[in-house]
């Protein structure tokens, strides 16, 4: 085992007999659970809003995901007021950023490139 490993699991140790203990228990057991998840195919998708999405608004966008990814899905669904409106996803590596605020940034970007 390398000298690197040996220190992190020195010290997971040591974290699991502190204070902080559940917490990091609970991290590893998360950890695990997505990689298993992970190795039998399935996806994770991050979808932020603005405003609290209704079931058939989450509905809509499971089945647009599953078409598209052709896979199962598992979507975790947060509250950001500060998209303003719209949507963001993450799926692994790819994002789309339908918000308002990305939007506005892009277009504060775009004139004030061309007041320089």
């Amino acid at each position: 085992m390398q000298k690197n490993k040996k220190k992190n699991i020195s010290e997971a140790i040591n974290l699991i007999n502190s204070d902080l203990g559940d917490i990091f228990i609970t991290e590893i057991e998360n950890s695990i659970g997505s990689a298993i998840e992970k190795a039998q195919g399935k996806q994770y998708a991050l979808i932020e809003s603005a405003v609290v999405l209704n079931n058939e608004e989450k509905l809509r966008i499971e089945k647009v995901l599953v078409q598209l990814l052709k896979k199962e899905i598992k979507i975790v669904y947060r509250l950001k007021p500060s998209l303003l409106a719209g949507l963001y996803l993450k799926v692994g590596d790819w994002v789309i950023d339908g918000s308002l605020s990305y939007q506005i940034d892009k277009l504060k970007e775009t004139i004030g490139g061309q007041l320089k």
